[in-house]
This record gives structure tokens, C-alpha cells and sequence, in this order.
């Protein structure tokens, strides 16, 4: 199971990637470069912390992951793929 949200993790990060990519590079993105800047690293930042809260969330918030709520579980999973997607903003 462990190996599973590892590929999960995995996935988050080349969608950030590409995510940024795709937002540097196609022209129906065109905007000012320092807002891109900004919302790519409030991205980052955020997939940062949702991927520590999930690996280790005994050293952020001193309790075992599991002992979340599945609705707190579901929402942070998603959150981790939902993140990329900010830098898509500008």
C-alpha cells in the first residue's frame, strides 16, 4: 500500500511539471510573468504541504494519519492533484 501512495505522490509532482509547462509555454496562458511566478510557487508550496501531511504527519501535526477523519483523508488526497492546478490560474 505504501508503494501506491508513493506512485500517487509521484504522479502530483509530474503533474506539477507538466502543469507549469504547459503554463510557461502555450500562448492562451500569456500573462504577466511575476503573477505566474507567484501563483506557481503558492502551487508548490501547497503540494509541499499536503505531501508532508501525508508522509510525515506525525512530525507536523503530531498525530498518525490515519487517525483523520476519511473525509479529511479524501479531502487531502485530492488536494495534492487539485494544487497543480493553481498555476494554471494566470
Amino acid at each position: 500500500m505504501a508503494i501506491i501512495k508513493y506512485f500517487y505522490l509521484l504522479g502530483a509532482y509530474t503533474l506539477y511539471g507538466y502543469v507549469n509547462y504547459v503554463s510557461y509555454t502555450n500562448p492562451a496562458y500569456q500573462a504577466n510573468l511575476t503573477t505566474k511566478i507567484i501563483f506557481s510557487t503558492v502551487s508548490l508550496l501547497l503540494l509541499i504541504g499536503f505531501t508532508l501531511i501525508i508522509l510525515i504527519p506525525e512530525k507536523i501535526i503530531r498525530r498518525p494519519f490515519s487517525s483523520f477523519s476519511r473525509y479529511t483523508r479524501v479531502v487531502i488526497y485530492i488536494g495534492v492533484y487539485i494544487a497543480p492546478l493553481i498555476s494554471l490560474y494566470y
